[in-house]
């Protein structure tokens, strides 16, 4: 049957749902910068003419200044020799090679025909690249374009790079950017100009809400500062501290974290440390305790975008990370329960935008390694070690339906872990909870070596903002450490409503399980709220 979860395992469940909660809200806050570009012409199967008068083209040449990435030109130039092209031909030719370029991003190269003969059966393409002379800031602004924009001076001009630029500059709250091409002084060479709009560079809000653990406070007072561009390099700083409203000498969590963003073109680097300790009375059949416990991470990430266009948008990313944990009875430390582990993560996250939503995928291994003064492991063939490994991978769909009468909306986030290696309890999976199956909470969770969870949400907004919604949520676990559950799989149903008025923004819900293992005690009716003022 499925045993009561121990205290401090649930607490730390409930620790890494809320840091990964964190992360992907910070992601899902980075506004998206897209020009739309037309696609590429079709191929000249497709498009060339036939035509009564025409030239006999058996060979087509490139001339002009061609900067090296250019391959891809000459491909397409190549798909039209051995054809006899006419003036409408020639037109479509022309047409087709200069469309693959603005699809490209190129919006300032071009091709043209110079005076030529084509008798000879060879045709002459001149190739013009359009060049970045400057990208410019208001005088007044203070900061670099530099860190945020792959783009230099003498580079050819791509959209797609200055999209990027946009981009970095736009992750930070407190500005909005746009920007025109203008011609330069220099021919051939063009000019960026960026306007920038920006309010108070620092951010403070303030929330109140019901998701710690049982043990230990479920009312968590939370406060998260922020401040944009510190240095002038497009970087962020933000500082948060967390602490159960009841805290006192009986019980209690508090914790504070930190983190900072730089961009460098194409790259995104980031940095965080968070730390956590919590104390519990423990009221045993002979005796009472004071049990208690501290730990800290701190992970270094470096994410690379490597594809993006009007459709997709695709990012590698690379971190290490570092956590220590320790436990204590009255002080003195439970050696076996102390945890010194350090790991590399590797990764690709893929965004797919729709014409009223996005698809959002993500595959990410983890490898536990030996540095860092990480710990031997423990004893026994299922024991877990310090280079575990484990594989997540996310689906995500965002989708609106703004032709209904009523706007409404649909959400699914999707998450599998797998792993043939045994985990330390603070890697299982798990599934119980607001963050994961709405319905249950407390000791009403499962957690094991592997799991599934798709939470899903159809909403309607309503009034200026104001969305409520319904939500079915299923997880399950499996492999080591799920051997004594009767069941392991949950559902649970929700009900609620969120948004924001003014600095308040809010979200309560009520949730009732669907399906649990017999073992699990009806909890009937649950709910959770949380209230923040953005100060």
């Amino acid at each position: 049957m499925a045993q009561p979860v121990d205290a401090v395992i649930q607490d730390e469940w409930l620790r890494r749902q809320q840091r990964e909660t964190q992360e992907q809200q910070r992601r899902e806050q980075r506004p998206d910068f897209r020009f739309e570009l037309p696609s590429p012409e079709a191929s000249p199967d497709a498009t060339a003419p036939a035509e009564d008068f025409c030239f006999q083209l058996d060979h087509i040449r490139l001339e002009g200044d061609m900067p090296s990435g250019f391959g891809w030109l000459q491909d397409e130039v190549s798909a039209w020799q051995g054809r006899c092209l006419g003036q409408q031909g020639l037109a479509q030719l022309l047409k087709s090679l200069n469309g693959s370029l603005l699809a490209r991003g190129y919006v300032t190269s071009r091709l043209a025909f110079p005076e030529q003969d084509l008798k000879s059966g060879t045709l002459v393409l001149h190739f013009f690249p359009g060049y970045l002379n400057q990208i410019r800031l208001p005088q007044d602004y203070r900061g670099s374009w530099r860190t945020a924009f792959p783009a230099r001076k003498g580079d050819v001009l791509n959209l797609r790079d200055l999209e990027q630029g946009l981009e970095q500059m736009k992750r930070l709250a407190s500005q909005d950017v746009q920007m025109q091409i203008k011609p330069s002084e220099n021919e051939g060479y063009s000019d960026v100009e960026v306007s920038v709009t920006t309010t108070r560079p620092w951010s403070l809000s303030v929330t109140l809400d019901d998701s710690g653990g049982d043990a230990t406070g479920k009312n968590q007072w939370s406060a998260q500062a922020g401040w944009d561009n510190p240095l002038g390099l497009q970087d962020q700083i933000q500082i948060g501290l967390n602490r159960s409203s009841d805290y006192d000498a009986q019980q209690g969590t508090r914790s504070h974290n930190v983190y900072y963003g730089l961009p460098w073109g194409y790259w995104l680097i980031e940095a965080s440390y968070n730390k956590f300790s919590y104390h519990q009375q423990v009221e045993g059949d002979v005796l009472e305790f004071m049990s208690s416990g501290d730990g800290h991470d701190v992970q270094l990430d470096a994410t690379r975008t490597v594809q993006r266009d009007n459709r997709l948008k695709t990012d590698l990313f690379a971190g290490l990370g570092v956590r220590r944990r320790h436990s204590y009875i009255e002080d003195s430390e439970i050696m076996v329960q102390q945890r010194r582990l350090s790991q590399l993560q590797l990764g690709v996250r893929h965004r797919h935008y729709l014409d009223t939503g996005s698809l959002n995928l993500s595959l990410t291994g983890k490898q536990g390694l030996r540095i860092f003064d990480a710990e031997s492991g423990l004893d026994g063939p299922d024991a877990p070690g310090p280079t575990y490994s484990l594989v997540q991978a996310s689906v995500g769909l965002n989708q609106s339906f703004p032709s209904m009468r009523q706007p409404v909306w649909l959400s699914s986030q999707n998450r599998v872990q797998w792993s043939n290696t045994p985990l330390y309890s603070l890697d299982w999976f798990s599934v119980g909870g607001r963050q994961t199956v709405r319905g249950y909470g407390g000791e009403n969770s499962l957690g094991g070596q592997r799991g599934w969870l798709s939470r899903n949400e159809l909403g309607h907004t309503w009034w200026r903002g104001q969305d409520v919604f319904v939500a079915i949520d299923v997880g399950g676990v499996s492999g080591l450490g799920t051997e004594s559950y009767d069941g392991r799989w949950l559902a649970g149903g929700a009900v609620g409503w969120r948004g924001r008025q003014g600095p308040i923004q809010y979200e309560a819900f009520v949730a009732h399980g669907l399906h649990a293992p017999d073992s699990f005690k009806d909890e009937g009716l649950t709910g959770g709220f949380a209230l923040t003022w953005h100060i």
